[in-house]
């Protein structure tokens, strides 16, 4: 009998309700939920308990690996908004322009993932309570994902004693932002409880048009049957416009064709044009139900299932076209225009079993997790015809950079953009399943773990277009090991083996069959240290990683002709150093800096780029340090100063051509590989001041009013593909909390 994801869901959403017959109020009180956090276990902006890597709670200075957690209370205090700003105190992190939600890890595009599951979208700053990164390999305990790591995205839950709080802000670059949350029990015995994330943000930017607004809305509730058992459902949504930014612009050598470098002197300026509800736009739409039943059955075994289902359209209008202009003009010329949708959703289901358990002297803990998920993705592609592009009088394929003129059909004109050149659904379901034991020897001082992951894939791909129905399938084994072992009390040495995957979509041409999945595999060694009384702790990181069976197409002299293979590699060698240090009861310090080669290994399509680092964004090195100063005494308890700065080395936008001959003399690319994009260093500065103060209701209430400065040199600089970021900015933040 097949059963669907749907009925799976429902059967993982009933069969703890099924325990709670066998769950009476005389059991004893026992410990929070292995599956969640506590929000307690915070110092500052510094987290020491995390969830990532390993799907239970663990101590951060107990795991083989290295991971970073941001809290909630550093994006607000620090006004960081993207992902990519948040993450730039930490060590082998740098910026990619896919999506403001993502980042590159370890020389490597991440993956995101919401509460463990599924998800693709942004990142809503209302309700979110924590961002974990787990880097390299280890990271495919989630599933499919690049060997760079992998970002955790974990939302608020609601609580048991009530709150409130309301922050405005306002700001240069037109930014403005509210949010609201309210939380707190329905009942008078607090099993029943809710939560409401509301949060609005609209900012432009420096470069030309640039604009976004994004609306954020989230509620959830949970039930504590007794404290073995508990639900929670949650229902959030997201509406996000955004111009579409556009990369600096080329310069070109008319006579040899060659990229010689950027017109920096139109650093911001926006070759797609002005915004607006019907100009050049991107919309991200994303719905999100999110749900999970928590229940120890004993002091040994513990169940969570959980569920989560997405949908996220995101309709476009893109500018296309020349990105360049040549050194003896002011003219981008053969610009054209597309409208363009992509439509995705999933529905996953999780099941988690857990044994905390002893065998003599020895602790463990297995856990067992099962996982269905089925995802679709829709996505069609609407052109100018011919004529149309021919039509000045309709369109204008000529921008003049000291007078451009922008013209083209406005977005939702489907007459107008009448040629579909793409249309196909594809349709992917995922069936999987992972072990992992970790063990503790001698007192604890020696922590095993070893665990992997298999899964199936089968994918559907439907091309409306061609007429083409396709169906694959293929499988996947990710295995990990690792040990944390501590040489003295401050003192932990770990290290760590590691593989991933991501699955193909081709397949052979001439016998049909898949080509094999992309695979990751990784070695990772450290140190951990916890000195001066816990106050200083550090993770000193060595890893190795390699990106294999990467698929390319090249000429086979062989065989006389194109061929498709697998054949390409990537690899990464790196040091890294995270820290935090509450250097005295008023001074805390929080950095990180990594070092790396990330180079292309093997490449057969495009050879020229061998020995190269990775494009979009991934640089040698990053550093970041953010300092705090609370001070302490009665006369000025309550102002707060901070400052930081980021960085990071040179990168590389895009790799441009392959080699070619012109006028008899052979280039060995189009020259856009060599122009490096440059590296930067930010500085940032803020201030706060909390006070308290007795409202109408007889309540304390906290007042707090912020104020922050971005970029304070006003350093002009991109990111990823050549994406201009902001120059210098300010904003005022009133926050009100009970």
């Amino acid at each position: 009998m097949k059963i669907t994801s749907r009925a799976f869901a429902r059967l993982l959403f009933l069969a703890p309700l099924a325990a709670l017959a066998q769950t009476t109020g005389d059991e004893p009180v026992v410990e929070l939920s292995p599956f969640e956090v506590s929000a307690n276990n915070t110092e500052g902006y510094v987290a020491s308990e995390t969830l990532s890597g390993t799907r239970i709670r663990a101590q951060i200075k107990d795991l083989p690996f290295n991971v970073n957690v941001i809290t909630a209370e550093f994006f607000q205090d620090f006004d960081k908004f993207e992902m990519e700003d948040a993450l730039a105190f930490t060590s082998s992190v740098s910026p990619n322009d896919i999506t403001p939600s993502s980042v590159n890890l370890r020389g490597f595009g991440s993956q995101t993932t919401r509460n463990g599951m599924s998800f693709f979208g942004l990142n809503t700053r209302s309700n979110l309570d924590r961002v974990e990164v787990v880097k390299g390999p280890y990271a495919a305990i989630y599933g499919k994902t690049n060997p760079g790591g992998l970002v955790n995205l974990i939302t608020k839950r609601p609580t048991a004693r009530p709150e409130e709080k309301l922050s405005l802000t306002i700001g240069s670059l037109d930014y403005y932002r509210a949010e609201l949350s309210l939380s707190g029990p329905v009942t008078a015995d607090k099993k029943l409880r809710y939560r409401v994330d509301l949060g609005h943000n609209e900012k432009g930017g420096t470069q030309d048009f640039a604009k976004s607004r994004r609306s954020e809305y989230s509620a959830a509730v949970s039930y504590h049957f007794s404290d073995r058992t508990m639900a929670l459902l949650e229902v959030s949504r997201m509406d996000n416009y955004a111009s579409r930014q556009s990369p600096v612009v080329w310069l070109r050598d008319p006579v040899t064709n060659q990229y010689v470098g950027k017109l920096t002197d139109m650093f911001y300026f926006n070759r797609s044009g002005p915004s607006g509800n019907d100009r050049v736009h991107q919309d991200w739409m994303t719905d999100n139900i999110y749900g999970y039943v928590d229940h120890r059955l004993n002091d040994v075994f513990s169940v969570r299932l959980s569920a989560v289902w997405w949908d996220r359209v995101s309709p476009a209008l893109a500018a296309g076209g020349n990105t360049f202009v040549y050194t003896n003009s002011r003219q981008i010329t053969a610009q054209n225009w597309s409208l363009s949708d992509i439509a995705r959703d999933n529905l996953q289901v999780l099941a988690d079993l857990l044994a905390e358990y002893k065998t003599g002297p020895v602790a463990h803990k297995t856990l067992i997790s099962l996982t269905r998920s089925e995802e679709s993705e829709g996505t069609w592609t609407r052109a100018l015809p011919t004529a149309t592009l021919a039509n000045t009088a309709l369109v204008n394929r000529v921008i003049n950079l000291d007078n451009p003129t922008w013209l083209y059909p406005a977005f939702g004109d489907f007459n107008a953009y009448s040629s579909l050149t793409r249309d196909r659904t594809q349709v992917t379901t995922t069936e999987g399943a992972f072990i992992s034991q970790r063990s503790d020897f001698f007192n604890g001082r020696l922590k095993t773990f070893a665990g992997g992951r298999f899964e199936q894939i089968t994918s559907e791909l439907t091309d409306r277009l061609t007429g083409l129905l396709e169906e694959t399938k293929s499988t996947a084994f990710t295995p990990q090991f690792g040990l944390n072992f501590a040489l003295g009390r401050p003192v932990s040495f770990f290290a760590n083996y590691s593989r991933s995957y991501l699955p193909q979509s081709q397949v052979r041409s001439n016998t049909q069959e898949l080509y094999p999945n992309e695979e990751g595999v990784g070695v990772e060694a450290g140190f951990k240290a916890a000195l001066l009384d816990g106050k200083l702790n550090a993770v000193l990181s060595f890893y190795k990683i390699e990106r294999n069976n990467v698929i390319q197409s090249y000429f086979s002299e062989e065989l006389g002709m194109t061929t498709t293979d697998v054949d390409g590699q990537v690899k990464t060698d790196g040091v890294e150093l995270d820290f935090n240090w509450q250097a005295t009861p008023a001074l805390q310090l929080i950095g990180g800096g990594s070092v790396m080669d990330n180079r292309v290994t093997k490449n057969r399509e495009s050879p020229w780029i061998v020995g190269q680092m990775v494009a979009r964004g991934p640089a040698p090195y990053n550093y970041g340090l953010a300092a705090v100063y609370r001070f302490q005494n009665s006369r000025l308890k309550g102002l707060t100063l901070r400052a930081d700065l980021s960085g990071q080395g040179e990168s590389l936008g895009e790799y441009g051509g392959g080699p070619y001959t012109r006028s008899g003399i052979t280039y060995a690319n189009d020259g856009r590989v060599n122009v490096k994009q440059p590296g930067y260093t930010l500085y940032n500065v803020g201030a706060s001041y909390s006070w308290r103060a007795k409202g109408a209701d007889k309540r304390n209430w906290r007042h707090t009013l912020a104020l922050n400065m971005k970029n304070l040199t006003n350093k002009q600089y991109s990111r990823g593909n050549w994406i201009p970021a902001d120059g210098f900015s300010t904003s005022l933040t009133y926050t009100l909390k009970h």
